[in-house]
């Protein structure tokens, strides 16, 4: 970061060298409302109009901490790691200056809302999913072979799936194909994906008014809050956005040996990170939101059944007529 984008916080006297750095950032960027309102207050908004846009990102950088959507790092100026412990060191000025570092964490993040048992059964699950997806968008010539790389994890992976009868191993051992049951699977959890999110496909585009407590959709302005949706309907929606990204993935785009990539975690941690890096709104406002959204499907269903009938009935008085 340069030093003339970096945001500068000059710390009364109460903080400034009498607290740790944990201490600071609670009470600096607290996520409640009364806080937000005492620490903008204070802010020079007049030599920098962007401020109180700028401290928005930050308290939402550190709601995801807590919710657990991301790690934090946080360095000195010369890369020096600071710990939370320790004491904030400012300038004759009161001036503390840190270094930020951020990293969304899906994989833990999904097993802390509850949708996993844990990170193991997880990373299993989007490994084979992984490798069933990319076989049939390979694969194109019935049972064509694939050559098998030796890498452990990735035979691990072939001989789970193996045992569940979803890929064939053939002779010589180190080639392996998609089974009748492995294409039918792939096809139908594909197909589920597609029907359940085509429900909530609205939630996409969302522009909300907070002022007015008006909705819109569609707009092209709006916000998507979809993985938000899935999550306040509590759906696994670490399994729907994984299989809608793969979906609309080949291993060209992602430029990878996918072989070698499904072995890596680091691999699904990017690929899922919209599960932690999404748009959002206040929590106390997505319920309004979601009925808001289901009345316009309703609505709007309604007026579609509604122009049919009368097309039909058009088309059936032209036949008449003639």
């Amino acid at each position: 970061m340069k030093s003339e984008d970096a945001f500068i916080v000059t710390l009364p006297t109460s903080i400034a060298n009498n607290a740790s750095v944990k201490d600071m950032l609670n009470r600096v960027f607290r996520v409640t409302e009364e806080n937000k309102y005492v620490i903008k207050s204070c802010l020079d908004i007049h030599t920098n109009p962007d401020l109180l846009d700028i401290y928005d990102v930050l308290v939402q950088i550190f709601a995801d901490n807590k919710a657990g959507r991301c790690s934090l790092k946080f360095l000195s100026p010369d890369h020096t790691e600071i710990h939370p412990n320790d004491p904030v060191y400012t300038t004759a000025d009161g001036i503390f200056s840190m270094v930020l570092e951020q990293r969304y964490t899906p994989l833990d993040y999904a097993v802390r809302t509850g949708t996993w048992e844990d990170r193991n059964t997880l990373i299993e699950w989007l490994q084979e999913y992984a490798l069933l997806y990319f076989i049939n968008v390979e694969d194109e010539l019935p049972n064509r072979l694939i050559n098998l790389d030796t890498c452990s994890k990735f035979i691990d992976v072939v001989n789970r799936l193996h045992g569940k009868g979803m890929v064939d191993v053939s002779n010589p051992p180190n080639t392996f194909s998609l089974s009748n049951k492995g294409q039918c699977e792939i096809n139908d959890v594909l197909d589920h994906m597609q029907a359940q999110l085509s429900q909530y496909n609205i939630f996409e585009d969302v522009l909300y008014d907070k002022d007015t407590n008006e909705v819109e959709f569609g707009t092209g302005r709006g916000a998507n809050l979809i993985i938000q949706t899935l999550e306040t309907e509590r759906l696994d929606a670490v399994s729907l956005i994984f299989l809608k990204i793969m979906s609309e993935t080949s291993p060209k785009d992602l430029n990878i040996d996918w072989r070698n990539a499904i072995q890596d975690e680091e691999f699904f941690e990017e690929l899922i990170a919209p599960i932690a890096d999404h748009d959002r709104i206040d929590e106390c406002l997505i319920n309004q939101v979601i009925e808001t959204g289901v009345s316009y499907m309703i609505q709007t269903e309604k007026e579609f059944s509604e122009m049919e009938m009368i097309h039909k009935a058009q088309t059936f008085d032209e036949t008449v007529i003639k």
